[in-house]
């Protein structure tokens, strides 16, 4: 991003539907859907979540991983960010979540 002088705000924020391409999935009960094709998906944050890694590196907090995904609920991105993390450190607030390297290449 520095390369090319791309500032965060430039970005489109979200999760983006694999089959529609539009950015509207949700999480609504327990369940990840868009509301553009109605499609329920399994793990639609998956790509979002490497992107953040090739564009931000492997150190994420809650706030930037909801901030880049859209997702409102900072318990929907903590278990998403316990589930694919690596590696974590600190405690509640100042917890930083170390995703996965391999991301950067993919």
């Amino acid at each position: 991003m520095k390369q090319f002088r791309i500032e965060p705000a430039h970005l489109h924020t979200g999760i983006q539907c694999p089959y529609c391409r539009c950015w509207s999935i949700e999480r609504v009960k327990k369940r990840w859907l868009c509301r553009k094709c109605s499609t329920s998906l399994k793990n639609p944050h998956l790509p979002a979540l490497k992107e953040y890694v090739r564009l931000f590196g492997t150190k994420a907090v809650n706030k930037k991983i909801r901030a880049f995904t859209g997702i409102q609920s900072e318990s929907v991105a903590k278990k998403l960010l316990r589930k694919w993390a690596v590696e974590k450190k600190g405690d509640t607030k100042g917890r930083v979540y170390h995703l996965p390297e391999e991301w950067k290449w993919e």
